[in-house]
């Protein structure tokens, strides 16, 4: 498993907006030049969040983005399986959301059940980390 740009700089723009929670509206011009991001990216970044129901936006020359929700609600795992929600160290891990694919060496592999528990401990800490913890 390996936490891709994308992935990154969704939590780098959520904890942004972490920051102003409560308090203002973030243009993406303004997270995307602080953090040298493409704008477009952010903009693509942004949309899939939103879609997860993790943002909310306001149009307009004094709109923005926030958090849907308090920052306690929200974990890292949620923030990156809005990107991608296929997390899985191996095939035979199975990975969570519509990309469950089993390992045509699954009925004997050895490492499987190790395989497994590594990738379930990976996600039971990503989803324990709140965005109030960054």
């Amino acid at each position: 498993m390996r936490i891709s740009w994308g992935e990154d700089y969704a939590v780098i723009f959520m904890s942004e907006l972490t920051d102003n929670y409560n308090k203002k509206l973030v243009p993406l011009s303004a997270v995307s030049k602080k953090y040298q991001i493409s704008l477009p990216f952010l903009k693509q970044l942004a949309m899939m969040l939103k879609k997860n129901n993790l943002i909310k936006s306001k149009e307009g020359i004094t709109g923005g983005y926030q958090l849907a929700k308090d920052p306690k609600e929200i974990t890292l795992l949620q923030v990156i399986s809005a990107l991608n929600n296929s997390m899985k160290l191996t095939a035979c891990c199975g990975g969570i959301g519509a990309h469950k694919k089993n390992c045509p060496k699954e009925a004997f592999c050895k490492t499987k059940s190790t395989w497994k528990r590594i990738n379930q401990e990976i996600l039971d800490k990503l989803n324990s980390v709140k965005l109030s913890d960054l």
